[in-house]
């Protein structure tokens, strides 16, 4: 279990039982420090990787706390960041990164290398306004809240075209299941789904 620490700048790894492993990272720009880390996600391989949310990066360790490489930087070009939040990983290794101020979710390769992004500021299906909380199912299908809108959005990553489908609105109390790919508690949100 692993668990980003935003005031001590710092990830933590547990035991499933909840025992203390090891930590990593201090306040700071330099590889492997942290200015208020985010979303936290374990990819293939054990691979881990953090939301480096003021730094405006995604920061990729080993499963041990190794720094392994890191993308990102200011801006809403491909590949750069407005304001990250949260960041998934899906089974064949691919990142996404929710980009709050960017009204965004971009798509990269385990290495970091941009392969497309969905959204745009708006309420419209497929649009955020604020998107903060992403997760990805077993099949590909992408979960994403966007918290202006009060929406949660999912993905399925099946064709080139992106269409798009609310699920709910203004769920009380919803989070996701990420093993079950079921909305089961997220606070006050929209669904849309979004078919990569």
């Amino acid at each position: 279990v692993f668990v980003s620490d935003r005031a001590d700048n710092r990830v933590q790894k547990f035991s499933p039982s909840g025992q203390f492993l090891t930590e990593w990272g201090t306040n700071g720009s330099g590889d492997g420090q942290f200015i208020f880390p985010g979303g936290i996600a374990a990819g293939p391989g054990g691979v881990v990787y953090v939301v480096d949310t003021n730094n405006r990066r995604i920061q990729k360790f080993s499963s041990s706390g190794q720094y392994l490489d890191q993308w990102g930087g200011y801006g809403a070009g491909e590949g750069q960041f407005n304001h990250a939040v949260d960041v998934a990983v899906d089974t064949g290794g691919y990142v996404y990164v929710t980009d709050s101020y960017g009204s965004r979710v971009q798509k990269f390769t385990s290495s970091g290398e941009y392969v497309r992004e969905w959204g745009g500021a708006g309420n419209d299906p497929g649009q955020f306004n604020l998107p903060l909380g992403i997760a990805v199912d077993r099949v590909g299908n992408v979960y994403v809240t966007d918290g202006n809108t009060n929406a949660l959005l999912a993905a399925a990553a099946v064709s080139p075209a992106m269409v798009f489908r609310e699920l709910a609105r203004s769920i009380s109390f919803a989070h996701f299941d990420i093993v079950n790919a079921a909305v089961v508690d997220v606070l006050t949100l929209i669904v849309q789904v979004i078919l990569l």
